[in-house]
């Protein structure tokens, strides 16, 4: 039996999009889906329609700060793989708070000076749009909900205005800068196998 969402015309088979063990699936996708999804959400705005402002600058901050929320967890995963102390490797990273995510991942880096030193400089130049946001939404909520469990509303009295040119070009800054983290961590993983390949010849 097909899924409702499974379309099995054949005339449509170019939009199928390929989902859990259907594909080669990793946290990475999800980082390049929420990111695409807020440059694109953002643009909509920018390149379209002006009136759509007021209703997508939810989804677009909500995508933007879950695709830090998953950036930082995959770090979190990829330190830790890296970690020649061995100490950490059962450690588990919950939670949706990006600051304390953000410190568990200093934490972690501590043995591995080239994360550490990158941190510091992520750290400097995070982009101001980005920094607000962050500071405003500790729980991932505040964008995807109007009211928080106990019935207030999100945003009142802290915030009034977000605008979408100025957080769409600093969004791209920080999208350039997790990605050149992500690189350091592929540059890593490069060294750590082929220091691997060469003591494997030698013992």
């Amino acid at each position: 039996m097909k899924d409702l969402i499974d379309l099995g015309d054949i005339s449509f088979w170019p939009f199928n999009a390929c989902v859990g063990t259907n594909g080669r699936v990793s946290d990475y996708n999800y980082f390049e889906g929420y990111s695409e999804a807020t440059k694109r959400l953002c643009l909509a705005v920018l390149s379209d329609d002006r009136s759509l402002a007021d209703t997508l600058i939810y989804p677009i901050v909500f995508n933007a700060r879950h695709s830090l929320e998953i950036a930082l967890k995959i770090s979190l995963r990829e330190v830790v793989r890296l970690d020649d102390t061995k100490l950490v490797k059962k450690a588990i990273f919950k939670g949706h708070n990006l600051i304390n995510l953000f410190n568990m991942l200093k934490d972690h880096s501590r043995s591995i000076p080239e994360i550490r030193l990158d941190l510091e400089k992520f750290q400097k130049e995070i982009p101001n749009s980005i920094r607000k946001i962050i500071d405003i939404d500790d729980n991932g909520e505040t964008f995807r909900y109007r009211t928080d469990i106990k019935g207030h509303n999100h945003l009142d009295n802290q915030l009034m205005h977000i605008n979408i040119k100025i957080f769409y070009d600093e969004y791209l800054i920080l999208y350039d800068m997790i990605k050149s983290f992500f690189n350091n961590f592929d540059y890593l993983n490069y060294l750590n196998s082929f220091n691997e390949d060469i003591e494997s010849e030698f013992n």
